[in-house]
């Protein structure tokens, strides 16, 4: 699955790569993923369709009850962008995430629904690169939950969501470089103000 359009229109660059699509997939119920070192390589040939979070139709992968870890493996070639660095785009993970090129572990973002970046041109290297990213979603209340059900089940709650549930992408950037947009209209003047 590739998106036709650039999943966040508001900064487009010239050059991205989508990471959608077929990634390896596992489930983590016993957290022994960290000490076997599966950011090396995941023992795994069970596979999901990312941007769909477990349990998704669409996913291919079915719903995982009480799991709360799940780790996911792509592979991909890096692209020709000259000597401009390469920023790596999570749309959503949910809820804790680490994530390691080629085995080096190059950050970590707290919160299932919003995008984060991480600049990964340092730890590419030509050729195939191993992108694994951890999920970890505890199923308490400290975590913000929506209606996700947790330790109680209400009638109105919905099943838990965790893992990758946006698009992910690569991109090249200038070494200096728009990371946010804020627009402020004022109707009063019929001016929009850009930062």
């Amino acid at each position: 699955m590739k998106p036709l359009k650039m999943p966040r229109p508001q900064i487009q660059r010239n050059h991205w790569l989508s990471l959608d699509g077929i990634w390896q997939f596992k489930a983590d119920p016993h957290e022994i993923g960290i000490n076997e070192a599966w950011f090396q390589g995941l023992p795994t040939s069970h596979t999901i369709e990312v941007p769909f979070a477990p349990g998704a139709e669409l996913s291919g992968q079915s719903a995982i009850p009480d799991v709360e870890v799940v780790w996911y493996e792509r592979c991909f070639s890096r692209p020709d962008w000259g000597d401009e660095e390469v920023l790596l785009t999570l749309g959503a993970a949910d809820y804790r995430c680490d994530v390691w090129v080629n085995g080096h572990h190059v950050g970590q973002h707290v919160g299932g629904y919003t995008a984060f970046s991480l600049l990964i041109g340092a730890f590419l290297k030509s050729g195939d690169n191993r992108l694994v990213v951890r999920c970890e979603d505890r199923i308490t209340w400290e975590v913000p939950r929506g209606k996700q059900a947790a330790e109680t089940r209400w009638p109105i709650d919905y099943d838990g969501v965790i893992g990758l549930w946006q698009s992910v992408w690569i991109e090249s950037v200038p070494h200096v470089f728009v990371e946010h947009l804020h627009s402020r209209f004022d109707s009063e003047t019929s001016r929009l103000q850009v930062s």
